[in-house]
């Protein structure tokens, strides 16, 4: 929740930029503005890093055991996250001038997103509407990816019985509905439909 809040929010200063006629000097600089675009993207994407990071570094500190490959998904998976959701911002603030109405918006928008990704309750255990909603929404794949590296690293270090046994509990509650490499895949054609629509809307605003 803290890399959605964090990545999502970080478009916010292309509208603290417009505001105090920064943005004029960015937009008249001699580098495209896709450009400029996709610096902000992948800065939002680098703060989603470092937060995955500390989380990593304090896990063996509470007695979480981490593998060099677990660790090394959760970094991909928090990259993903992190450039899809900053660049879904920077697509809805390149054309907003005043912050209010950016984060009436984010919020209209993010806590729907987080309430029908499963985080808070099981996919199978939702009405078939919201199943519905749930299955398109592509926070669902973050959160599904996400659980399917935690409950990879149990299996890997709780032992083979005790680890199986977890995994095949998670599923069986509809914790974990899909493999691994299909939520990857999905959240990285996410990152680059939103890339591609932040880029497009950040080229084409108004100066």
């Amino acid at each position: 929740m803290s890399i959605l809040f964090t990545s999502i929010f970080s478009a916010v200063s292309i509208i603290w930029d417009r505001e105090f006629g920064f943005l004029k000097e960015v937009l008249v600089a001699p580098v495209p503005r896709w450009a400029v675009a996709l610096g902000k993207t992948f800065g939002g994407a680098t703060i989603s890093i470092i937060q995955a990071t500390i989380l990593i570094l304090i896990a063996p500190i509470i007695g979480i055991r981490l593998s060099p490959a677990i660790v090394l998904e959760m970094w991909i998976m928090a990259l993903l996250i992190g450039v899809a959701l900053t660049a879904l911002g920077i697509a809805i603030a390149a054309r907003m001038s005043s912050m209010q109405a950016f984060q009436m918006v984010m919020n209209f928008l993010v806590m729907p997103l987080y309430f029908l990704s499963g985080a808070m309750f099981p996919i199978t255990s939702a009405p078939p509407v919201l199943k519905a909603l749930m299955t398109v929404n592509p926070l669902t794949y973050c959160v599904d990816g996400l659980r399917n590296i935690i409950f990879s690293n149990t299996l890997m270090t709780a032992g083979p019985f005790v680890g199986r046994s977890v995994v095949e509990a998670a599923m069986s509650f509809g914790l974990i509905r899909w493999s691994l490499v299909f939520d990857m895949t999905v959240v990285a054609f996410v990152a680059v439909a939103l890339t591609a629509a932040g880029a497009y809307r950040f080229n084409n605003q108004q100066e």
